[in-house]
């Protein structure tokens, strides 16, 4: 006899929503003697849908961390596996959710969810690190950023080694002359998804400055690097950040010029409130895995940026050919041929044209900058915040023309962060080499901050292939009494033969030794820093009233008199001064002195700020200094104009 079994079932199960059935037998057979009928069982059987997994959070983690997936079809019967290791505990939270615990001897892979004879496995895998976070309660600010920070970028193709940061050599970390290290990622690099963050190389490098007592240095880059989902679309996204499309050209971390022709790349709008409330939402993520580790020492602002965290946007005059100019020197605007874009267009292949078709203006950016300052402290407040000053555009803005703006623009931002965060904030320049050291035009600026905030720089990259010896061109950056210095790329630090030496450009240098020593003064000693002195001397006694006639004498460094003035100040008193300069500053002012006839002991100040004849002069002053005159019989006293009235020169 054949016998056929046939399970009907009421409906098809949807979403995990099965009904109860009971089976039906129909027994069936050929020939006169087959018997037919049906049997029906005495109890019912649920039908159950196979589960689902659609996703995961975080998406990396050391063992023993919690991990908590989403998908369908889980219940109390459900097996999770890491890489087809079982999860040592697991709760079901609900049909959709559960919450697993890393098991202590997996490696990455995907993971998956087994109810009954059903698995669903996800599509990504969960990256295993063994890379241990520490958390601790923090009160104030800590230590500020000093001595030598190895700076490196990550490349998302390196392949992580447990316990280890493959884009930071363990050398670096070993090596007793280091006190930092500073990573470079880009936005998109870490938000690889709408609300999916990669955090694995961060938590590596966080756990092994840890390890041997190192501190980190943040340099996360928006801009270019802007999740694309973010950005404007009029189907998809059409209330996301604007943006434009700009030619792109960098150096990369062997020192040669990275372009893609006439192929663009988006740049939010650096002013855009969409485009920076997006930025900001992103750096909470951070702040919430990262601000109270211990050895997060410094985070480089950001926001109105492109290429990295240096205070720069897209500036190039006109299209070039990069294919035949030196490396380095390449700067390209997209052809006045580029289809127009949604929020402007390119002018005769200019970038500042461009910028000036979008209504940019130093207001705009000033204003950006001031609220990324704003952010960056809320967000990270047990941390030092860095400025990379890079001129700003050549755009003129009120008597303020294009040769002045960029120097302009510099000063204003400077002035904005050290006003108001003065205890946390950092004045930084990059690129610093033997050849550019006193003539880099944010050289200046850090020179101008040494006494006031930490200031630091970045080397050139890699130094040893610019034909510059490291030990020359640390030299340079102590000659400012800078708290720190970055070596940029770390191939310079690591570079080393089995002698224990290595060698830059025929200059030796011991390893292990330290080059600007962590404990000595070089670098953390008391700041021996002027760039502005003010000095009072007795030049003659008023023969009628018998007042001593004094002469205040200010001076300052040339390398910070390119486009800035020196202001000699009683009180809120602009002084009548004379000031006189030198060939080698271009004939701009290095000294100026004024004559004052104090009554009683009267303190008079100076300062330097920005180069324009509009009052007031000191409303952005890079550098300040003062003194005290003692006051003799009654006299004509001082003469001047009220500190923001008229011109007095």
């Amino acid at each position: 006899m054949k016998v056929a079994m046939i399970i009907r079932r009421a409906r098809v199960c949807t979403r995990g929503s099965c009904p109860v059935v009971a089976l039906a037998v129909v027994l069936g057979g050929s020939g006169a003697a087959a018997a037919s009928g049906t049997a029906t069982s005495s109890s019912s059987l649920t039908v159950t849908a196979a589960p689902t997994v659609t996703g995961f959070t975080p998406a990396s983690g050391a063992t023993g961390a919690s991990v908590v997936i989403t998908g369908t079809g889980f219940g109390s019967g459900a097996v999770v596996k890491f890489n087809g290791t079982v999860a040592p505990t697991r709760t079901v939270n609900s049909s959709t959710s559960i919450t697993a615990t890393v098991p202590s001897n997996t490696i990455t892979g995907p993971i998956s969810v087994t109810m009954k004879a059903a698995t669903a496995t996800s599509s990504a895998s969960f990256t295993v690190t063994q890379c241990p976070l520490e958390r601790a309660p923090l009160t104030g600010t800590g230590p500020a950023p000093s001595g030598v920070i190895a700076s490196q970028i990550y490349n998302p193709q390196d392949t992580l080694v447990p316990g280890q940061v493959s884009v930071i050599s363990n050398l670096v970390f070993e090596d007793r002359a280091i006190s930092g290290v500073d990573l470079f990622v880009r936005w998109d690099n870490i938000e690889t998804g709408p609300d999916q963050y990669d955090w694995s190389f961060l938590d590596c490098l966080f756990s092994q400055a840890d390890k041997y007592g190192k501190f980190v240095v943040l340099t996360l880059a928006p801009g270019f690097y802007t999740p694309k989902w973010l950005l404007y679309n009029p189907t998809s996204n059409p209330g996301g950040a604007p943006f434009q499309d700009f030619a792109y050209a960098y150096l990369n971390a062997e020192g040669q010029t990275t372009q893609q022709g006439s192929t663009p790349r988006a740049l939010p709008l650096p002013w855009s409130t969409v485009y920076l409330d997006d930025w900001f939402g992103f750096l909470d993520q951070v702040a919430d895995r990262y601000e109270l580790n211990p050895a997060f020492r410094m985070i480089e602002a950001a926001g109105p940026t492109s290429v990295s965290t240096e205070m720069s946007l897209p500036d190039a005059p006109g299209s070039t050919d990069c294919t035949t100019a030196a490396p380095g020197v390449c700067d390209i605007a997209l052809p006045s041929s580029f289809p127009k874009g949604p929020f402007g267009a390119p002018l005769d292949g200019s970038d500042i044209a461009m910028w000036t078709d979008l209504s940019y203006t130093p207001a705009k950016e000033l204003t950006a900058w001031k609220s990324v300052f704003k952010d960056y402290a809320a967000t990270f407040p047990h941390q030092y915040i860095g400025l990379a000053v890079l001129p700003g555009l050549p755009v003129p803005m009120g008597s303020c023309d294009a040769a002045c703006e960029p120097v302009a623009t510099d000063l204003a931002v400077i002035a904005a962060g050290r006003t108001d965060y003065k205890n946390r904030f950092v004045v930084q320049s990059d690129g610093l080499s033997v050849t550019n050291g006193g003539g880099l035009r944010p050289y200046p600026y850090v020179q101008a901050n040494c006494s006031q905030v930490v200031t630091g720089f970045q080397t050139h990259a890699p130094a040893k292939e610019k034909g510059n010896a490291l030990q020359a061109i640390l030299s340079q950056g102590i000659r400012a009494a800078v708290d720190f210095i970055e070596i940029y790329a770390i191939g310079d630090v690591v570079s080393m033969p089995p002698s224990g030496t290595y060698t830059t450009e025929g200059t030796l240098i011991t390893a292990n030794t330290p080059v600007i020593s962590k404990a000595g003064t070089e670098l953390d000693g008391a700041k021996n820093c002027a760039p502005l002195r003010l000095t009072a001397s007795t030049s003659s006694q008023n023969p009628t009233s018998g007042a001593l006639a004094w002469t205040l004498t200010a001076s300052v460094a040339p390398a910070l008199t390119s486009a800035v003035r020196i202001n000699i100040y009683q009180g809120d008193t602009l002084l009548p001064a004379r000031c006189t300069g030198t060939a080698s500053s271009g004939s701009l002012t290095t000294t100026c002195t004024a004559r004052v006839s104090p009554i009683t002991r009267t303190t008079y100040t100076a300062d330097v700020a920005r180069l324009t004849t509009v009052a007031p002069y000191s409303d952005q002053a890079v550098a300040s200094a003062s003194t005290s005159v003692q006051g003799g019989k009654p006299g004509k006293g001082t003469t001047g104009c009220k500190k923001g009235g008229s011109t007095c020169r």
